[in-house]
């Protein structure tokens, strides 16, 4: 598992990150682990900039704001990036772990009813 410490669930969950210099964008999850999550993303942001990743949950009418530092970017044709959570509370982690819970279930529910599964 390349030798990661966390392991990591390809999930796509929807969210927004906000800059350093105030400009946000909308996002979306490929992976996620407990220490770090990889987006897709139109305007990645430079390694060793932070940013505060944003989600929406169906438990909370607030966003779950979380700080993070790219620690990789690709520019390229498909362009992404790779943040690491800084100062992730438990709360945090357990409400990410049941996001992405949620989202897998459904995944799995679409693709019965699509005959994929």
């Amino acid at each position: 598992m390349e030798g990661r410490r966390h392991k990591r669930a390809q999930i796509k969950i929807g969210c927004w990150i906000v800059g350093q210099d105030g400009e946000s964008c909308c996002c979306s999850t490929y992976d996620i682990s407990d220490n770090g999550i990889s987006i897709t993303t139109t305007t990645p942001l430079p390694v060793g900039q932070t940013a505060c990743l944003q989600f929406y949950t169906p438990q909370s009418a607030s966003a779950l704001s979380i700080s993070a530092e790219v620690i990789w970017s690709d520019t390229g044709q498909n362009p992404a990036m790779g943040l690491r959570f800084l100062d992730i509370t438990e709360e945090e982690l357990r409400i990410l772990r049941e996001m992405a819970s949620q989202m897998r279930q459904r995944e799995v529910h679409a693709a019965q009813r699509h005959g994929r599964y």
